[in-house]
């Protein structure tokens, strides 16, 4: 029998695929969606999440691999306060392979960096912190999942495009958005997946300019329509659904922590599945 979970879950995808099938719009165009209906609020939330759990998971990888100094409580502070506010988006990208079937990846992007003043310096030498862009190695890409990530020195379409405006330059490389397009880019230009696709972008909040800037640049250069469906802005003392996203991503940081201090332990496996 069908839960009433997996019937509000099929309800919400219905209702999204329903917006996004009515807003059709020729390769190049990007339309942006506020989420608003209790349906649309109810996929935002699960996409969003899924996206910071596979985040998560990383992370515990990377704790793992670093030993005690990434879990005391100055250095998880730090990691904490810079997840607590990360923007996460979860950009999915359609296409039709060689054989006609159509395929989908998802890129999991999540926004900031801790500041190296939260971290541990007892030692003198400086702790490996929670600077994304250093994680790869720790991260699963299992089809059809992608780790977001932008690599120094690479070329791209974006950066060329961008060079000149500094105001789109302030913070780009650590927005969630950008990680995510990047990562497709480069799958893009090595030929992983074609050009002229459709993407489908969940963010958990509005996309700031520089990002809008984006996503337009890549739908042009790239032949693709991008459709970005975002949480409204979240301010302190917000209620409703979307402090309720925020309080999920707190609870999930409390988990992730004790998760990874009983690891540590020895008292529960590599099993890591934070609470929705």
């Amino acid at each position: 029998m069908t839960s009433f979970r997996s019937f509000r879950s099929f309800r919400a995808a219905a209702a999204i695929a329903l917006l996004l099938a009515s807003s059709i719009t020729v390769a190049g165009t990007v339309k942006y969606i506020e989420v608003t209906s209790p349906e649309a609020m109810l996929a935002a939330k699960e996409n969003l999440v899924s996206t910071f759990k596979y985040h998560l998971r990383g992370a515990q990888r990377y704790a793992a691999a670093h030993g005690p100094a990434t879990t005391t409580e100055r250095a998880y502070t730090g990691f904490r306060m810079e997840w607590a506010k990360a923007t996460a988006a979860q950009v999915k990208y359609r296409w039709i392979d060689s054989t006609g079937r159509p395929r989908t990846t998802l890129y999991h992007g999540l926004s900031g960096r801790v500041a190296a003043a939260a971290l541990p310096r007892e030692t003198g030498v400086p702790v490996p912190s929670f600077d994304m862009p250093d994680w790869a190695q720790y991260y699963s890409d299992v089809n059809p999942n992608v780790y977001a990530r932008i690599p120094d020195g690479e070329h791209s379409i974006l950066e060329e495009s961008m060079a000149g405006d500094s105001t789109a330059r302030l913070g780009r490389g650590y927005d969630a958005e950008m990680r995510a397009l990047r990562t497709i880019e480069r799958d893009i230009l090595a030929g992983n997946i074609p050009r002229g696709g459709v993407i489908a972008a969940w963010v958990s909040q509005p996309p700031c300019q520089a990002c809008r800037k984006a996503f337009q640049i890549f739908s042009d250069a790239y032949h693709v329509n991008i459709h970005v469906i975002h949480l409204p802005a979240y301010e302190p003392g917000a209620t409703g659904d979307v402090r309720l996203f925020q309080m999920t991503k707190n609870r999930m940081l409390r988990d992730f922590h004790l998760r990874v201090e009983n690891e540590r332990a020895g008292k529960i496996a590599d099993n890591f599945c934070p609470r929705m």
